[in-house]
């Protein structure tokens, strides 16, 4: 979980890196956004990645101008959790 938060917050930037599997492109932070949504995270579990990922919010809402629509998607569910539990 750590390793994807990580690909989130620190290459949610560098949206040039792609892989290329033959259907479509996706980046490495796309992979991470898709995989970490699947894990089906605890409140508790969010609140500690976002406290240990300073960078995770941040690099969250740059995915809504770069990405496709899937990690989109996405990225708004795992921000609306984050969010909430911040806030409470």
């Amino acid at each position: 979980m750590d390793f994807l938060a990580s690909v989130i917050a620190n290459d949610g930037y560098s949206w040039n890196e792609e892989v290329d599997d033959g259907l479509e492109s996706t980046s490495a932070c796309d992979e991470a956004l898709n995989i970490l949504h699947s894990l089906l995270i605890s409140e508790g579990g969010l609140l500690d990645l976002v406290m240990r990922h300073a960078g995770m919010i941040e690099s969250l809402t740059t995915i809504l101008k770069w990405s496709s629509y899937q990690s989109r998607a996405y990225m708004t569910l795992l921000l609306r959790l984050m969010l909430g539990v911040l806030s409470s």
